[in-house]
């Protein structure tokens, strides 16, 4: 494709991000947000905490929430895993045992489970196609520049 075309393509692409974006972040002011203050809850800034009172919650989080939200082993007495940053988790269940596990072997897990930068620009290409704000053949071309193949079983099925 011509510098033109692709310039294209990526305008679509970036006009779709920020349109998403956009309404996400409406739900969370306009729903989100009021219905939490409706039922006593409201979201601070830190600048809308005193220094004492910023002191206190990290302290508090430091030595009673991170612990219960990060322990090195998943197991009964510490139900929920640590998550690391760089590396892929994920939760699996096999034969009716819950599991963690962590793969420093990002690059594959993320193709196979589709959340790779590739397979993540080829649904947004996809979406784009949906919507008539690109051609189809924009998808299939893109699927084999990107060496992405459309005949892999869907991996919420494998």
């Amino acid at each position: 494709p011509t510098d033109t075309a692709l310039q294209a393509q990526l305008d679509a692409i970036r006009a779709a991000t920020h349109e998403l974006m956009d309404s996400q972040y409406r739900v969370l002011a306009d729903e989100i947000f009021p219905a939490l203050n409706d039922n006593g809850l409201r979201v601070l800034r830190p600048e809308d905490l005193t220094g004492e009172c910023l002191a206190e919650l990290g302290s508090h989080f430091e030595q009673e929430v991170e612990p219960v939200l990060s322990p090195l082993a998943l197991d009964p007495a510490r139900p929920f895993p640590r998550i690391q940053n760089k590396s892929l988790n994920f939760v699996v269940r096999l034969s009716g045992t819950d599991g963690f596990g962590r793969s420093e072997t990002r690059g594959p897990l993320r193709r196979h489970f589709e959340v790779d930068a590739e397979c993540i620009a080829i649904g947004t290409l996809w979406r784009l196609a949906e919507t008539g704000a690109i051609g189809r053949h924009v998808v299939a071309e893109a699927i084999g520049r990107l060496g992405v193949n459309p005949d892999k079983i869907d991996a919420a099925l494998a």
